[in-house]
């Protein structure tokens, strides 16, 4: 099921993602931005990218939103494919839901929230 707009985008447009894209082929000291590693999360040297990539509960509201629209109850599992650090899972776990996190980042499992370790 798609929903069309449920959240309001704060996302860079693709003209942004292109220019980010080309910044970082130029950089040769930037090896792991590709592998999701220090560079894409946290590198605050960085113009682009998370540049630190911390909990800062900015989740809670859309968490809460997406339980409302679909009628969640706490005994509901909740997984997220591509949970990078695992804040969104944060927030449902908060409200007693099971959650399971699927990342391919090494870095992003490694530095993930402490509640999901």
């Amino acid at each position: 099921m798609e929903i069309k707009n449920f959240f309001k985008s704060s996302s860079r447009s693709i003209k942004n993602r292109e220019i980010i894209v080309t910044k970082v082929k130029k950089k040769q000291s930037i090896k792991n931005y590709y592998n999701f590693g220090y560079d894409y999360f946290d590198n605050k040297k960085l113009t682009f990218g998370y540049g630190g990539y911390k909990y800062d509960g900015r989740h809670k509201k859309n968490v809460q939103k997406i339980i409302n629209f679909f009628k969640l109850s706490e005994n509901c599992k909740i997984a997220e494919f591509g949970c990078a650090k695992g804040f969104v899972l944060v927030e449902f776990l908060k409200k007693k839901f099971r959650v399971i996190g699927f990342e391919k980042s090494k870095y992003a499992i490694k530095n993930c929230h402490p509640a999901l370790k």
